[in-house]
């Protein structure tokens, strides 16, 4: 990527940091300039792939809603050879210490508007989609970039369901609430892994479970405050 060839950038940041996050969202786009700035309220971290958060911001910042545009089909339709983009975070906005937690690419095939897409994210790892069309009279590499995730997620050029917070997981055990690591899904259980080395949070053992368990007033700390 280089000035020169850079086709938009989202800055997604926190404006409530919780488990039920609200986001700041800004876009632009080359040849357009920028958005009205856009909100992502009560969006519920650790549940989801970074993508689903990327993809909402983008239809928020575009459409102002949730969700895709319908688009016909028309005769000559624009399109592109191939589209990176890429997730970094920046620690407290800075980009000092920055690191690349996702990369996707969309290529076209043979065919013109036939394009295979591929969304990497650095806890859930790869996600490749079957062929799919899009035939736009111009192209936004945003809504290609959106359009390519819905339909990498469920062959449908509609926004899956907002993902939903995962909250019941404990037992009870010797007067403590626990949380078994084990009962934790993805990408959470790999941030809940990291969170605790970073802060030197050693799993407990449980007479219940044969895996290891955090307390759950962590657990509910690390939903709120883990970055």
């Amino acid at each position: 990527m280089t000035p020169f060839n850079r086709l938009g950038r989202l800055d997604i940041g926190y404006d409530k940091l919780d488990a039920y996050a609200d986001y700041k969202v800004i876009l632009t786009q080359a040849g357009v300039g920028e958005y009205p700035p856009a909100k992502v309220a009560a969006y519920p971290r650790w549940t989801a792939s970074i993508w689903d958060l990327v993809m909402r911001s983008v239809c928020l910042c575009m459409w102002r809603e949730e969700a895709l545009p319908l688009v016909g089909l028309a005769r000559r339709g624009a399109y592109a050879d191939h589209l990176t983009a890429v997730v970094e975070h920046w620690p407290d906005g800075f980009e000092l210490g920055r690191s690349t937690v996702g990369m996707a690419t969309v290529r076209m095939q043979r065919k013109k508007c036939h394009y295979v897409a591929r969304f990497e994210d650095d806890i859930l790892g790869e996600q490749v989609s079957t062929e799919f069309v899009h035939t736009p009279d111009a192209l936004s590499f945003w809504d290609l970039l959106a359009r390519a995730y819905a339909w990498t997620c469920h062959e449908s050029f509609r926004l899956p369901p907002r993902p939903e917070l995962y909250t019941s997981l404990t037992i009870e055990e010797g007067g403590e609430t626990l949380v078994p690591l084990e009962m934790v899904k993805e990408p959470a259980r790999t941030g809940l892994a990291r969170w605790m080395m970073s802060h030197e949070l050693k799993p407990l053992t449980s007479k219940t479970v044969t895996g290891p368990c955090i307390r759950e007033a962590d657990y509910v700390r690390f939903l709120q405050r883990a970055i």
